[in-house]
């Protein structure tokens, strides 16, 4: 037919016989195989096979160490002045580090050399860190078509996504100081209330000369960057195998200062990072209908990142506190001169989203570390909130099973070094009622065993823990003679009993 080559057709009614070898290929009898191979084939066809094979070998020339060292010498021998103007210059002058920047994000991105890769993204980011002009390019050559939504949140190698993310926030480190307080132009409002009570008339008409600076300035790369990553947020589901580098990049925007952070709050990125944790188990019926199904037997989402963004957005809130010390600055919030503030219908969400969120990220193991960072920030100085905590976690401590009780100790433990006025109450909550439901499983042995070994550790967290642990000794030290009742041992108490001697 006229899709057919020229060379194939002229063969066409040449009889040739083929056999199928046992690996499945046409091959020809050795009696002819002398002969020319000729064999119909369709134009297409034809076409894609020498496109396939010639992408195949320029690939395994490209995609080769010697190359990568090769342009990696190239932008590390090119000259290079650094710039801290932030007013861009002569694009030549960067020229080098253009080139390896495309060729980063073009090709090294599909490569799975992780030495390569390392290699270039520390070389990037150690040039872009000298020239500010340079970081621009590189944020404005981020926010172009879908280079962020292709290589931070779809792509599937993940020193790929980990170093781009690195490089991009070495990027928007630098540049923040210059544009940051152009992030909130729409509501000058918000910076008269904003500010700090001992804040002099003249400091205030300072902040509000930056603002009116900033309403004649086109929007700043870091602001559209992120603009263009929070668009992404709804589609995180359907990227659920590599999403965690995608909140990677707004937990380090988030840590910026306390401006990002009202920024992020203000796009409700508390309750949808929730929502997402907490998938089918949200009590936002409208929000979980939407949600697709993540994870399966083998794999699940990485929620670390998600977390850490979580705990660095709930430690930027003003809190009410009523101890003794409420008059201090909380050591752990975040330091800034704003405090994030949450509408009325977000702090109910919270609130009433808080056991299932607690129970999702202990149970799951999920970066519980930070996530008590979070806690802590909350129960400081707040009584309520802290009897409620220590009553919560005793109860999930008592539900849980042998092999769950670690993450809730994981909870538990940094509560109980909080150094505030109301520390010796939680660590009298814990213990007492620790050693109750030890008393009243002490018939299990394995859970009796798992359960001291987490409680005796408490005895060596700190010095208040150790003086009422020895001020209350008879109430818990029966589990040393438990211990040596069953022949088990647990750091300094208890011991496995010496088998009888044979007659």
């Amino acid at each position: 037919g006229d899709d057919m080559l020229p060379e194939a057709a002229a063969k066409d009614e040449r009889k040739c016989d083929f056999i199928t070898s046992h690996q499945g290929r046409l091959v020809r009898p050795e009696t002819d195989a002398e002969a020319d191979f000729a064999v119909r084939m369709p134009k297409r066809l034809y076409q894609s096979v020498w496109k396939e094979n010639y992408s195949f070998l320029r690939d395994r020339q490209v995609f080769d160490d010697d190359y990568f060292g090769f342009i990696l010498d190239i932008i590390r021998n090119a000259p290079f002045e650094p710039a801290s103007d932030y007013v861009v210059g002569n694009p030549d002058s960067f020229k080098a580090l253009q080139v390896g920047v495309e060729f980063a994000l073009g090709i090294l991105s599909h490569s799975k050399n992780k030495k390569a890769i390392a290699a270039h993204a520390a070389l990037h980011k150690e040039l872009l860190s000298k020239h500010i002009p340079a970081c621009r390019w590189f944020l404005e050559k981020m926010t172009q078509a879908n280079i962020l939504r292709q290589l931070v949140l779809e792509c599937c190698t993940v020193d790929v996504r980990v170093h781009l993310v690195e490089v991009i926030s070495n990027a928007m480190s630098l540049l923040l100081p210059y544009e940051e307080r152009e992030l909130f132009v729409a509501d000058e409002k918000e910076y008269d209330e904003g500010g700090n009570e001992d804040e002099d008339q003249a400091q205030v008409e300072e902040r509000r000369m930056k603002l009116t600076r900033s309403m004649d300035v086109e929007v700043p790369v870091t602001k559209r960057l992120i603009e263009k990553a929070l668009k992404l947020l709804q589609s995180t589901p359907y990227e659920w195998r590599t999403f965690g580098q995608y909140f990677m990049l707004l937990a380090n925007f988030a840590e910026f200062g306390d401006l990002e952070r009202i920024y992020l709050t203000k796009q409700k990125v508390i309750p949808s990072c929730i929502d997402l944790l907490l998938g089918s188990d949200s009590p936002n019926e409208k929000r979980r209908l939407t949600l697709t199904r993540m994870g399966n037997r083998s794999v699940q989402p990485d929620f670390t990142h998600l977390v850490r963004l979580l705990s660095i957005l709930g430690r930027s809130v003003e809190m009410e506190r009523d101890g003794a010390h409420s008059d201090e600055d909380c050591p752990y919030s975040m330091p800034g001169e704003y405090y994030v503030t949450l509408d009325e219908e977000d702090l109910e969400n919270l609130n009433a989203e808080f056991d299932e969120l607690t129970v999702r990220v202990v149970e799951s193991n999920i970066n519980v570390a930070e996530y008590a960072k979070l806690v802590s920030f909350w129960v400081w100085e707040n009584k309520q909130l802290s009897d409620q905590m220590m009553f919560f976690i005793v109860n999930r401590i008592d539900e849980a099973e042998f092999d769950g009780l670690a993450p809730w100790f994981t909870l538990l433990y940094p509560l109980l070094d909080i150094e505030d006025s109301l520390q010796l109450r939680r660590v009298e909550q814990a213990i007492v009622k620790v050693n109750e439901v030890m008393l009243s499983y002490k018939q299990y042995l394995r859970f009796t065993h798992e359960l001291a070994a987490l409680f005796l550790e408490m005895f060596h967290r700190s010095a208040v823990c150790e003086q009422f642990m020895r001020e209350n000794q008879t109430e818990w030290f029966w589990i040393d003679g438990w211990l040596k009742r069953n022949r088990l041992h647990v750091r300094g108490f208890g011991a496995p009993r010496r088998p009888a001697a044979d007659k």
